[in-house]
């Protein structure tokens, strides 16, 4: 059965310039904080200011979808059948937050000084645990495939990011233009530890291997996501820097029809730069994005790792969301040195390529992109 528990829920009004936020081990690292408390000022000034406040503490969501369906619009014929096999699982594991909201102004694309809603929010998520009872507990983002196994039961098998152990910080304004709800982050920080895994779901029966008709029934341990045995790799980042975004509605225009209809967005991120000192530092990571495989012999355990470290420039991002009756379609462009493409003169991309065999990280190379754009289109037809 699917579980909530939204643990501890404070509404309240609040003046002040200080505020902490508790982070586990896993983000602790990846930040390279001193201490697991975070201390940082949920202001916009540096005096203490009346805000809104709202704190979530323990929020633990357990669920699965076992079975999902797109739908476009409410013209499509009823289907009562049963025969989609797929589904999604975003279960959550302590989730706590603090949301602070003020009176803030900004400037519109036009130059324009209106008044927003002002945001300062911290968020994080743990990637595995179990309860006093023994029951694990995960934040992931998986697929999965529940079509009948040999033993007449769902198979289960997933695929995905499982214990995601994150961390989202982010201050800035939330606005309207005329046509497009507008998000600028003056400062945004996420960081994230996780696992890309394959395999079959706690619990579920293993399915006979190819070509077998029948074979004995074994039990996926329940305490599966703590083992690493469906484990491919780890993956670890930290983005930081700030950015906006514009969230724009599909608009019906004249002769316009449902398949010319979709919600698109822009937006850009531009890296906090780093000084020259944190330049020639190894130690000093920055913005990095680290893929890493752990290898045991039994006796031993070695971790080696490929990064991009000490990422800078300005990226741009614009797309298209289109819900069709039976997929959706993503039309993505990524820019790079958005401001160049926008008219000025921008910063070129830039990170370091590092690679890590023995736990020790050695440069490589350095790679820069001046300019130009990526597209790409993803399609998603469940079967």
């Amino acid at each position: 059965n699917a579980y909530i528990d939204f643990g501890q829920i404070y509404i309240n009004n609040i003046r002040t310039n200080s505020m902490g936020f508790v982070v586990n081990d896993q983000i602790k690292t990846i930040l390279g904080a001193q201490n697991y408390e975070l201390i940082y000022n949920p202001s916009p000034t540096g005096n203490a200011s009346n805000m809104a406040f709202i704190a979530v503490r323990g929020l633990d969501f357990q669920a699965i979808a076992r079975k999902a369906r797109f739908i476009s619009d409410n013209s499509i014929a009823v289907n009562n059948t049963n025969e989609g096999t797929w589904g999604l699982g975003i279960p959550l594991y302590n989730l706590n937050a603090n949301a602070a909201f003020f009176a803030k102004k900004y400037t519109n694309t036009v130059g324009t000084v209106k008044d927003g809603l002002g945001y300062d929010i911290a968020v994080s998520t743990d990637g595995y645990g179990e309860d006093s009872q023994g029951n694990p507990k995960t934040t992931s983002i998986i697929v999965i495939d529940g079509a009948m196994s040999k033993h007449g039961e769902e198979v289960n098998y997933y695929t995905g990011l499982r214990n995601i152990d994150s961390y989202f910080k982010a201050n800035g304004v939330i606005g309207f233009n005329e046509n497009e709800i507008y998000i600028k982050a003056d400062s945004l920080l996420f960081a994230a530890n996780a696992e890309i895994a394959i395999g079959q779901l706690p619990g579920a029966l293993y399915n006979c291997p190819a070509g077998v008709d029948s074979c004995a029934k074994e039990v996926v341990p329940i305490n599966n996501f703590a083992k690493k045995d469906d484990v491919l790799a780890s993956i670890a980042f930290m983005l930081d820097g700030k950015g906006e975004l514009f969230i724009i509605p599909g608009l019906e225009a004249v002769g316009g029809t449902p398949q010319s209809n979709y919600l698109s967005f822009k937006s850009n991120f531009e890296f906090n730069t780093l000084s020259s000192t944190d330049l020639s530092n190894e130690s000093k990571k920055g913005s990095f994005i680290s893929l890493s495989n752990t290898d045991s012999n039994g006796t031993t355990t070695k971790t080696s790792s490929f990064n991009l470290n000490k990422m800078q420039g300005h990226l741009g991002l614009n797309g298209k969301i289109h819900m069709q009756k039976d997929s959706v379609v993503i039309d993505n462009q990524v820019q790079f040195n958005h401001k160049a493409l926008a008219g000025g003169q921008g910063t070129a991309f830039r990170t370091e390529v590092a690679l890590s065999p023995t736990s020790t990280m050695q440069k490589v190379a350095d790679i820069a992109i001046t300019g130009g754009a990526m597209r790409s289109t993803l399609g998603i037809t469940p079967r």
